[in-house]
């Protein structure tokens, strides 16, 4: 079973060559090496070029002119020759154990029509301390939650991405979560790998970071659960029954948090997921005093009051 790496980069030539270590030294074989230049302006490329020519003969280097990673990688997939897919950002690196154990896993697996690998990962954040992110046994509740995995600690089959079209162009953030999403709708299974054998480095002018991001992530984010908990709420709804509790705090929690930033998006998702008040857990951003006042005022009132204050608090 071979397995393609795809490495889409844009002005990485400080940390490219971490990336590509990381990938040629993975212990399973066959393995092919594919990076995409997506624009670069800095000397990426000619680093590239350079480490292909002196240790990474094999490595395959393309180029794509639209911008945007989820562009590059499909890029990398329509030339890819593996059965599986490892998807692996120029900044973050995987251990070199990482593949061998998920295709293993692979092996292992009783579903006829596995689709996805699932993988912890560990985040080296701006400060440099870890952070450990561990995955649950239940693919949606997984996927849901976000512990699924994340573009890189991930191992995908090719025959799924191609049957969602691959990567969605459009997206400018939680592209992996849509992509996971549109390949589980599909019928596919999740397997796991608990082990933390994916690195992802954040950066300070990352996409994810940057506050300039914040507010269209937070409502792509939220419009992503909003569509996987009305899929489960139709298609799978012995287990969203089993876990509503789970589902309704968290799908709450994040209509909460996007009211702060778009307001009529917000009333408009918990209108449709909440036709009825809940009894609130207050845990996470959902205080006691919170949770007290929407017992009695309700949603949008409990929203209003909440803001005011918060704005006097500044």
């Amino acid at each position: 079973m071979k397995v393609s790496i795809i490495i889409p980069f844009f002005n990485a030539q400080d940390y490219i060559e971490r990336a590509l270590k990381s990938a040629y030294n993975q212990t399973y074989k066959p393995i092919e090496v594919i990076c995409v230049d997506n624009n670069s302006t800095d000397n990426s490329l000619k680093l590239v070029k350079e480490l292909q020519k002196n240790y990474y003969e094999d490595l395959q280097i393309l180029s794509e002119s639209n911008q945007g990673a989820s562009a590059a990688r499909n890029k990398g997939l329509k030339h890819a020759s593996g059965e599986w897919i490892q998807f692996l950002d120029s900044d973050d690196e995987i251990v070199k154990t990482k593949i061998e154990k998920q295709v293993q896993i692979i092996i292992n697996s009783s579903f006829y029509n596995l689709g996805l690998v699932g993988g912890a990962w560990k985040e080296i954040g701006l400060n440099k301390q870890s952070n450990l992110n561990q995955n649950y046994s239940s693919k949606w509740i997984s996927l849901f939650d976000g512990t699924i995995g994340n573009t890189c600690s991930v191992l995908i089959k090719k025959e799924a991405l191609n049957q969602v079209n691959g990567w969605n162009t459009e997206l400018k953030s939680s592209q992996e979560r849509n992509l996971f999403f549109e390949i589980m709708k599909k019928g596919y299974q999740v397997e796991f790998l608990d082990e933390p054998l994916t690195i992802i480095h954040k950066r300070e002018n990352s996409i994810t970071t940057n506050i300039k991001n914040q507010d269209g992530n937070i409502t792509r984010f939220v419009d992503l659960k909003f569509r996987v908990l009305k899929h489960l709420i139709k298609n799978e709804n012995q287990l969203y029954l089993k876990h509503n509790l789970f589902f309704n705090q968290t799908m709450f929690s994040w209509i909460h948090i996007l009211f702060q930033t778009n307001p009529s998006k917000s009333l408009e998702y918990y209108k449709q997921i909440f036709p009825k008040k809940l009894i609130l857990k207050p845990e996470g951003v959902i205080s006691k005093w919170y949770a007290f006042m929407y017992s009695i005022f309700g949603f949008y009132f409990t929203e209003k009051i909440y803001s005011f204050l918060r704005g006097n608090k500044k």
